[in-house]
């Protein structure tokens, strides 16, 4: 029973396994980056980066093919010659595979600086449209010549509106040079929020970068070190196995006559 165990399940067919799965997950990574790729056919670094971020995410994918390629390659393992050519080219491309990785890291470090300024234009050119907001505001403020007209005006805004009501403007018979010195102090309140908001959310923005920057550069640099680590212990020559090969091919010829 061991031996008819051994026949269907054994060490050959198994290296056998490793080397079609090899060879699928680097096909089915090899098809998502080409498609990432076509998807984000521009120049906007925020595209790049969500490129960059995918490729990374599935890089698994070829690190463990690698390690089933060898193993498949491994031990009493009878590959076609044309599996052999393509792990006599494990090295090169092994080592191109730390370059690229390596040139990622680098293009990391170069699109977070342009992803951030774009982000923050974007953050300054909302702020330049509040403040101009309520500097028209103000200024109708101080054009208006009625209560009733002024409690309109501050209506654009339903928040300053109920705080200009909740601190006493609600009351008809307040003067209105009181009412407008009000409504003053709210609208200058408001622009200071808004500029506090915006250094909020411009320090948010610059510690999300920097740390997305920080975990992808490191993650491709772990992948450069370890197909530069693997190219070095990769065989250099493959005379031996395909000797092996060729040898059990004649035996089994001589064999099968």
């Amino acid at each position: 029973m061991a031996q008819v165990a051994d026949s269907e399940f054994g060490a050959r067919r198994g290296r056998t396994i490793a080397r079609l799965a090899a060879y699928s997950l680097l096909l089915i990574f090899l098809i998502s980056v080409l498609v990432a790729v076509l998807g984000s056919l521009s120049t906007d670094p925020a595209r790049a980066l969500n490129l960059i971020t995918e490729v990374l995410e599935r890089s698994t994918l070829p690190l463990v093919a690698v390690l089933f390629l060898y193993l498949g390659f491994s031990g009493d393992a009878v590959p076609a010659l044309w599996e052999c050519r393509i792990a006599l080219w494990m090295r090169p491309l092994l080592r191109l595979a730390a370059l690229l990785y390596l040139i990622t890291a680098i293009a990391v470090a170069g699109l977070i600086p342009q992803l951030e300024a774009a982000r923050v234009a974007t953050l300054e050119s909302r702020l330049q449209q509040s403040e101009q907001g309520l500097a028209a505001l103000r200024q109708g403020v101080e054009q208006v010549g009625d209560a009733t007209l002024l409690r309109r005006l501050l209506a654009v805004q339903p928040q300053l509106l109920r705080s200009f009501e909740t601190e006493g403007g609600a009351n008809p018979d307040e003067p209105l040079d009181v009412q407008r010195s009000r409504a003053n102090t709210l609208l200058e309140r408001a622009e200071t929020n808004l500029r506090r908001e915006y250094q909020g959310q411009r320090a948010e923005l610059s510690f999300g970068l920097a740390r997305q920057a920080v975990r992808l550069a490191l993650t491709a640099f772990v992948y450069a070190l370890f197909y530069l680590l693997v190219a070095q212990i990769w065989p250099r020559s493959l005379a031996a196995t395909v000797e092996r090969i060729r040898a059990l091919r004649t035996r089994r010829e001589a064999e099968a006559e």
